[in-house]
């Protein structure tokens, strides 16, 4: 890297190799930029299921309606019922994967 980033400074070094090496860099940089919303679609998508497996988890499990329903109406969940429903996934991941 410090050979390549002193070479941009100097006006011969444009028609050199390390010149097509800096374009090169910058075209795969602006494609990694192309594939960036593709990743946040599915991350969407992976949150938007993980949300529907929790309230699905939530929903058969005993206090878990009131978690749902804090929920709903404040837009956030205090810290013993975030721990209440802490235990509740973690017991449902023991039961089903062991």
């Amino acid at each position: 890297l410090g050979p390549s980033q002193s070479s941009p400074s100097t006006p011969q070094s444009s028609s050199t190799p390390s010149g097509s090496f800096l374009s090169v860099s910058l075209s795969s940089s602006d494609s990694d930029t192309s594939r960036q919303p593709k990743r946040i679609r599915c991350d969407e998508v992976l949150s938007s299921s993980a949300g529907d497996l929790i309230k699905q988890i939530l929903q058969t499990k005993p206090g878990g309606t009131s978690i749902l329903e804090e929920y709903e109406v404040t837009g956030t969940l205090s810290d013993g019922r975030r721990r209440q429903m802490v235990n509740i996934l973690a017991a449902h991941m023991v039961e089903t994967e062991g």
